[in-house]
């Protein structure tokens, strides 16, 4: 029996309870491949799958998705180790771009959320709290040799409420801000509020 007109090959396994479990190679007209396990006519199982880019995926498939444990290496460089969730990094897992940063921590959707960490290119490294994709919760971020860090609560990137340290000198960071730049702020504010003060009776409130 050929499951596709386009397989090379197809052979099968039966158990005892009657059930079977084909594995085969399907080849595409634009060049993809796939080896591996099928079931009612997907991928589904341990298999390899080589797209018309050349990115290659080996790992478990759930139903014509990659679901489980898997490795995908892209043709640029770009490397994924982890859990997989309906083709996407979902869980645990590795990415390593081309170039030079990496991430090991937990995914959902594709992005970095939960607890990770990243290195980037020029070596300094944050590990702590993220979400879809941003530093968002506590960590700790150092530069290469220490030189400069941050420690604290992290919102959407951003040193929020905590630390910074630079040359040994530490900076408390209130809100997003240093001391000197909150006082500016403030006085900056008090300013305008005092030459710009509207009575409400004028405001359409």
């Amino acid at each position: 029996m050929l499951i596709y007109s386009k397989s090379i090959f197809v052979y099968f396994i039966f158990y005892d309870d009657g059930t079977t479990l084909v594995f085969g190679t399907l080849t595409y007209k634009n060049g993809a491949v796939y080896e591996g396990a099928f079931k009612d006519d997907l991928f589904h199982g341990e298999g390899t799958y080589q797209n018309s880019r050349d990115d290659v995926y080996s790992g478990e498939w759930r139903s014509g998705k990659k679901h489980g444990q898997g490795i995908e290496k892209y043709k640029n460089g770009n490397v994924y180790q982890g859990n997989w969730v309906d083709n996407k990094f979902d869980g645990f897992g590795t990415y390593t771009c081309n170039k030079g940063t990496n991430y090991t921590g937990t995914f959902k959707d594709d992005l970095y959320d939960g607890q990770g960490t990243y290195r980037n290119m020029h070596g300094g490294v944050y590990r702590g709290k993220w979400k879809s994709g941003k530093k968002y919760g506590q960590g700790i971020y150092k530069t290469l040799g220490g030189a400069y860090q941050e420690k604290g609560e992290f919102l959407n990137n951003k040193l929020w409420n905590g630390h910074r340290k630079v040359l040994g000198i530490k900076i408390r960071i209130i809100n997003g801000l240093p001391p000197l730049y909150r006082t500016k702020q403030f006085l900056l504010s008090k300013l305008n509020q005092s030459s710009n003060s509207v009575h409400p009776a004028q405001t359409e409130c």
